[in-house]
């Protein structure tokens, strides 16, 4: 499906057929458009989406779900172009940022995602709580790659394992305000796995200065023995 193929209305308007979508009607037809979706009639949700960008091309809600439809479907390449719409029209937009973000966690590219999260939570000034979630798991999944790759964890690990369990404390002591979608138990478990492997790295930390201590030592006894020559 071509998603930003606008041809056929064009073509009904260039045979004197009016397409007639007044500002006060967008909403409802977006609202249909929406119940299509979720009913799985996705051609005709497709439809009214391109009429509405047809007419209003900086309705950003309706690339949105495009790039939803899109991203279901495995084309990456085409949801991400349709997000790239959005941010041409609003750069900051938060919902646009997570799901590009998403993207690019799902394609591999970590550390562009790990700043596409930072620039939606940002962009509304820590208050996106998704953008919270999507930068805990981003730093907990680092975390427990690094983990499996090299079971001693070094310090950018840590950090990561420190950020993630601040990130997911967080969200856990917002689930008072019941935000749509977050599974409550998963963040607690996520929360408790960091908190077992930061106290499984601070052994194996405490094990590698008690490892370096004695070369640090002898190191620091040549560097006097330089000095006092």
């Amino acid at each position: 499906m071509q998603y930003k193929d606008f041809s056929f209305f064009q073509k009904l308007e260039e045979d004197d057929i009016p397409l007639e979508l007044p500002w006060d009607k967008v909403t409802a037809l977006f609202n249909q458009a929406r119940l299509l979706e979720q009913l799985h009639d996705t051609e005709k949700t497709c439809f009214l989406y391109k009429l509405i960008l047809f007419k209003f091309p900086d309705y950003g809600d309706a690339y949105l779900q495009l790039a939803a439809i899109s991203k279901s479907r495995n084309n990456i390449r085409m949801s991400i172009e349709l997000i790239g719409n959005v941010l041409k029209v609003n750069e900051k937009c938060p919902d646009a940022l997570s799901m590009l973000g998403s993207l690019e966690f799902k394609g591999d590219d970590w550390f562009k995602a790990k700043e596409t999260f930072k620039a939606a939570r940002e962009a509304t000034d820590g208050r996106d709580s998704s953008a919270t979630l999507s930068l805990g798991n981003w730093n907990y999944f680092a975390a427990v790659r690094n983990e499996k790759k090299e079971p001693k964890l070094d310090a950018g690990s840590l950090a990561e394992l420190k950020n993630a369990l601040r990130e997911f404390s967080q969200l856990s002591a917002a689930t008072c305000y019941h935000f749509p979608g977050f599974d409550e138990k998963k963040i607690e478990t996520h929360a408790g796995y960091c908190k077992h492997l930061l106290n499984a790295a601070k052994v194996h930390c405490e094990a590698e200065k008690r490892e370096e201590q004695p070369i640090r030592q002898k190191l620091e006894v040549a560097r006097q023995l330089v000095l006092a020559k």
